[in-house]
């Protein structure tokens, strides 16, 4: 071999010319990889603002910059060990109109953690979170299904029930959980600690905080190992914030408190592991209020329809970027009958996405999928999956 590929091999990966290597400490070296790795929001596209998903700290598709990985060979393997050991996913189990689109498919979450596997790599979930419909999460095994899933070995689990995925909440009734969920998941044995996040208007705060209780004394999660996790009282929060009165398409006034706005009461409990091997289980008991504070707001119209408002409005937001391009030399750049793309659009600028809610897949919810896991024909997520799968293919092909 000549002196120069001795060179390439022995410094030239170990690159031990840079200050990267040659002087920053080992430990802070993997905290900026870790740092620049993280999942953080798009910088050009977020959430329809009236897209019902949209949250004060989930406002925008979230994305993991990868292009450090290109900068050398030493860099590239380092940061996909970083990157495999910090894994971050986002689950909705709701009907296709009420979740992001492109969100996190579980189907293909499950392939993707068996292909890293078979590469002879560890993947590791650091946090995953998890939005559920009461209705889903109490009569089918979907939240099961998707911790069965091989190779994840989450070690944060955070469950979100917010207020519309309480049943009923169209018609504002009481808050209830029916608890039979929670004695029947067993969570991987890499579970550290699991976060329900409950949430409901503000002016059900009373409401909230009476579940919330109960919750605290009688609920335990249960690792396979058999660890149980019960509720760190000193770690309970609570937060109050604020959000559009629309939601998809359709304005809510009966629950303003203010034009156009809603406000919002969440609590989070935290469940860690109890330590205690002589710890008994209670028996976990389903969340309801006293008559008392069952009582519904009486309005003769609940909410108004705003789709024609909505999609007026995209109309005019793409119309308005055609022509924009058109005048930049953008206009040629696109396909017969497309929107414009990510070149017409201005630097620095953040675009509002489309109101997919006005175009719903049917087709995902009407046929009877050949794998019911992850929700069924009520998530779609199998038919979404197949359709994806048979458009990549065909673009391979």
């Amino acid at each position: 071999m000549s002196l120069h590929g001795r060179e390439v091999t022995q410094f030239g990966f170990e690159q031990g010319q840079s200050p990267l290597y040659s002087a920053l400490p080992a430990e802070l070296r993997l905290a900026v990889l870790r740092y620049c790795l993280s999942v953080c929001n798009h910088p050009t596209s977020q959430f329809n603002r009236d897209s019902i998903w949209r949250r004060l700290d989930y406002d925008r598709p979230q994305i993991v910059h990868t292009s450090i990985l290109r900068t050398c060979r030493r860099l590239h393997d380092e940061g996909l060990r970083v990157l495999d050991q910090n894994l971050d996913y986002t689950i909705f189990f709701t009907a296709p109109p009420e979740r992001p689109p492109q969100c996190t498919n579980p189907f293909d979450l499950e392939r993707r953690l068996q292909d890293l596997a078979q590469q002879g790599r560890r993947p590791s979930v650091r946090n995953l979170q998890v939005f559920a419909n009461l209705a889903l999460l109490e009569s089918t095994r979907s939240l099961q299904d998707l911790l069965d899933i091989e190779h994840l070995h989450p070690r944060n689990v955070t469950l979100a029930i917010r207020h519309v995925d309480f049943r009923d909440w169209e018609h504002d009734a009481p808050l209830a959980i029916n608890s039979v969920w929670v004695s029947q998941t067993r969570l991987p044995n890499s579970v550290r600690t699991v976060v329900v996040q409950i949430e409901s208007l503000g002016r059900k705060t009373q409401q909230l905080d009476h579940i919330a209780k109960i919750a605290s004394r009688s609920w335990t999660f249960q690792r396979k190992d058999g660890t149980l996790l019960a509720v760190n009282p000193t770690r309970t929060t609570t937060q109050q914030w604020q959000g559009r009165s629309t939601l998809n398409d359709k304005k809510w006034v009966r629950d303003e408190t203010a034009p156009h706005q809603l406000s919002y009461h969440l609590i989070s409990l935290h469940f860690i592991p109890t330590g205690d091997p002589s710890f008994t289980r209670p028996r976990p008991e389903d969340l309801s209020v006293p008559a008392e504070m069952a009582k519904s707001l009486l309005h003769m119209a609940p909410s108004i329809r705003v789709a024609d408002k909505q999609f007026h409005r995209m109309l005019t937001r793409h119309t308005n970027a055609i022509f924009a391009g058109s005048q930049h030399g953008g206009f040629l750049t696109m396909c017969p009958g497309s929107w414009p793309g990510d070149a017409s659009r201005r630097s620095g600028s953040v675009e509002e996405m489309d109101p997919t809610w006005l175009f719903p897949k049917l087709d995902w919810l009407l046929m009877e999928p050949e794998d019911a896991r992850f929700g069924g024909r009520v998530t779609g997520y199998y038919h979404q999956d197949r359709v994806q799968r048979s458009r990549c293919s065909s673009i391979n092909g």
